[in-house]
Order: C-alpha cells, then structure tokens, then sequence
C-alpha cells in the first residue's frame, strides 16, 4: 500500500484511482471483476495493465502499459517514485533496476502524444 500512496499524488486526477488500486491485483484479495464493478471498466482495464503477468519479461509488461494511455501515465510516476534516492542504494541491483527504469520511462514518454 506504501507503492500506492508514492505512486498516486504525482498522477493527474484521471489516474489518481488508478494510482491508489494498481497493487491491489497483486496485494490484496481483490479480483479484477471486482474492479470493475465497483470502479469501471476504464479503472479496471488500466489496473490489469499494470499488473505484470506471471513470467512476463518486464519489456513486454511495458509494451502492454504503453496500450493504455492511463495506465502509462501511472506507470510513470511509479518509476519515478521507485527511482527516488530514498528508495535506491548503490547495489548493483539497484543500478541494473534503474537502467531498466531509464528504458522504460523513454519508451513511456516516446508513446505519449506529442512524444518526448
């Protein structure tokens, strides 16, 4: 729930939901139907493009955010939010983590209207 909150104040107000619901899949004992009932379609299909699937390469996770204009524009501030100082050491997993986040967010915002 910690991801959710850094995730949703840097989002416009359109994915603020979205912000706050997307670890639900993955966290909590909630099912995407139960997304949509109780958020609509629109929150429910941005939700299940941000929940990366069992054994999806993380580039592929990408490409299918990307197909969501909401979900990648929540996608982005939680890289953003992942990449704070605080949330990062000098490991060598977190360099490789933050290249990989590097990637991602350059493929997020080439896809947005206008591009970069």
């Amino acid at each position: 729930m910690q991801d959710c909150l850094g995730v949703a104040p840097k989002t416009d107000p359109e994915a603020f939901l979205v912000g706050i619901l997307h670890d639900l899949l993955d966290d909590a004992d909630v099912q995407l139907a139960d997304l949509a009932r109780d958020y609509g379609e629109r929150f429910a299909a941005a939700v299940d493009c941000l929940t990366r699937r069992t054994g999806e390469a993380y580039d592929d996770h990408i490409t299918r955010v990307i197909s969501n204009p909401l979900a990648s524009r929540v996608k982005e501030a939680d890289i953003l939010d992942n990449m704070t100082p605080s949330r990062t050491s000098n490991s060598a997993e977190d360099s490789f983590r933050r290249e990989r986040y590097t990637r991602a967010l350059t493929r997020l915002r080439a896809a947005r209207p206008g591009g970069l």
